[in-house]
């Protein structure tokens, strides 16, 4: 098993006008290595990434829950509310798509001019 932590940038980035929303670490594992955790910091949260050989190690989804309850804890002991972080699996709700300046003009856009 390989766990390394890199701390990122405490503030929010940008591209192209759009906010980076989350920052988690990918740790590739190798030659005779089970497992790979990778810790981060960005924009004031905390990210863990995990990666498994499912020969090696086939409870991987064990470990996750184990460092759930430890980052519980942890919150708990500095005095932090317990979660307010986002459930996998669980949909955001869904925003309002966004009309195209041409389209809602109704001028042509490039793929519609012939």
């Amino acid at each position: 098993m390989v766990c390394t932590n890199v701390p990122g940038p405490l503030i929010p980035l940008y591209t192209v006008g759009h906010r980076m929303l989350a920052h988690y670490p990918l740790i590739p594992i190798g030659w005779e290595m089970g497992i790979g955790c990778g810790v981060t910091s960005y924009d004031q949260k905390l990210y863990f990434g995990l990666m498994a050989d499912a020969g090696a190690a086939p409870d991987v989804a064990q470990l996750k829950e184990f460092l759930d309850q430890a980052y519980i804890e942890l919150r708990a002991a500095a005095g932090v509310a317990k979660s307010d972080l986002p459930q996998m699996g669980v949909t955001a709700p869904a925003k309002k798509p966004r009309r195209r300046a041409a389209a809602a003009s109704g001028e042509a856009i490039a793929a519609d001019a012939s």
